[in-house]
């Protein structure tokens, strides 16, 4: 799971990092201390939680937690993606509940076991509605991990192993053949190859005449057998 944080304070930033990461060790946490960092982050990067700072004090009131709250609500990735609110202040929870629905907000300074129910009820509510999109897997060294599968870029068949590529690395495992776990993964994937899986929401470019494709900085050869399935899935 994939939380991003923006708080311009860095102390503040720390804390609520360290007591995120003592709770829930096994998620990625994306730090970002302005509006364009953490605007810069969703580019690359498909979040699950936000957990926004309402002011940030160096910037203009265009550039403050509410407005990149509303900037995320614009995508259609995140028009239902919980966001938590910090602030020092309540005279902008009313807002940030009719603008941007909100799931909770939390008061400053940060109170550990406040902040750890809430995530723990959000956590929940999440797992009610978004197991499909997690996909359990058994890594070489015996650990289980959960990957998020929108977060994916590509697959690659290795032998009897399948290495997974997200934008922040890549893990292998031998839980699954490209086969079978291509019964398993949502419509936004398809076979370009005998070794490979994509997810096409990441493709940047397509060459049709050389057959292969662009995902952030890989090239993937794209089979003859998989033209036509790849370039029909293209036009949808």
């Amino acid at each position: 799971m994939n939380i991003l944080l923006l708080e311009d304070n860095c102390t503040e930033l720390q804390i609520l990092y360290n007591i995120l990461k003592k709770h829930w060790p096994q998620f990625h946490y994306t730090c970002c201390q302005n509006y364009n960092d953490a605007q810069k982050s969703i580019l690359s990067v498909q979040y699950d939680i936000f957990i926004l700072d309402i002011q940030l004090s160096s910037a203009s009131d265009a550039f403050n937690g509410i407005t990149f709250a509303r900037y995320i609500r614009s995508l259609p990735a995140y028009r239902t993606t919980p966001v938590l609110f910090n602030t020092g202040t309540s005279d902008t929870i009313q807002k940030c509940v009719n603008e941007v629905h909100c799931y909770h907000y939390l008061e400053k300074p940060y109170n550990e076991a406040v902040l750890v129910h809430a995530m723990k009820e959000l956590l929940a509510t999440l797992s009610n509605t978004t197991d499909n999109n997690y996909l359990t897997i058994k890594l070489l060294n015996d650990v289980t991990t959960h990957v998020c599968l929108s977060n994916i870029l590509l697959i690659k068949a290795n032998g009897h192993y399948l290495t997974f590529t997200c934008p922040d690395g890549s893990f292998t495992s031998n839980t699954y053949s490209l086969s079978s776990i291509a019964k398993i993964l949502p419509s936004y994937f398809t076979r370009c190859h005998r070794k490979y899986i994509i997810n096409t929401n990441f493709i940047t470019s397509y060459d049709k005449t050389n057959l292969y494709l662009h995902i952030h900085n890989h090239i993937i050869p794209v089979g003859r057998t998989f033209k036509k399935e790849l370039e029909n899935h293209l036009l949808y």
